[in-house]
């Protein structure tokens, strides 16, 4: 289930590199998460609450351990531990991201045409394909960029002109080549609202904490 973490935080980050380009969501977002577990572990379910404001991006996830939180300005990215009050500088990941091998299909080859409502807003479906797994995500323009995703699709699909009027995943399916079905996360909530400038703040109590291997529990152990 780290895995499917690591997934969340990294293509948050990802997708502050668009915001600049097009009209920007100020407000709340609420995700659902549902996932398969591997091996002997469990199934996983997550609610994840999301804030946007400009560039500043806030993600509460939740752990074994309580919420943990991740922070962007557009620039520089941040997880916080508020169990332990420590943070993680996550500079670099998304350069560790660009080097893994995930072979892609051309972008208009993934757009559909399908349509459909979610919540009120207009959505297109497009098919990611990739060399291990299928992403079915439904994308509306009617909301800016926002990226939230839980698989492994790579910069070129975020920086692709079909989007440069906004991006905004409302529902993925991820499923195996075989079709099986293995993670889903979907849009439950969005509200149009101000975000105070505070939620965007690593509290002056917190220190640093060296960044540990991906395969780490949120209390900074190996």
């Amino acid at each position: 289930m780290k895995k499917y973490l690591f997934l969340l935080v990294l293509f948050s980050l990802i997708s502050l590199e668009m915001q600049a380009q097009v009209k920007v969501f100020e407000g709340y977002v609420e995700f659902k998460s549902e996932f398969v577990g591997e091996g002997e572990e469990e199934n996983l379910n997550m609610d994840m609450k999301y804030f946007i404001k400009g560039n500043r991006f806030r993600a509460e996830l939740p752990s074994a351990e309580g919420t943990n939180i991740l922070l962007s300005d557009g620039d520089k990215s941040y997880m916080l531990l508020p169990e332990i009050k420590k943070y993680l500088d996550l500079s670099g990941l998304e350069t560790q991201a660009n080097a893994e091998d995930n072979t892609i299909e051309d972008i208009t080859k993934a757009k559909t045409g399908e349509m459909k409502d979610i919540l009120g807003y207009k959505c297109e479906k497009y098919i990611f394909k990739e060399s291990d797994n299928i992403s079915e995500v439904w994308i509306t323009k009617e909301l800016g960029t926002f990226m939230f995703a839980a698989t492994p699709m790579e910069k070129s699909i975020i920086n692709n002109s079909i989007f440069k009027d906004g991006f905004f995943p409302l529902e993925i399916v991820i499923k195996e080549i075989n079709g099986k079905e293995t993670g889903k996360v979907y849009v439950t909530k969005i509200e149009k609202q101000q975000v105070n400038d505070s939620m965007f703040n690593i509290p002056a109590d917190y220190t640093k904490m060296d960044m540990p291997s991906m395969d780490f529990n949120m209390n900074g152990e190996e």
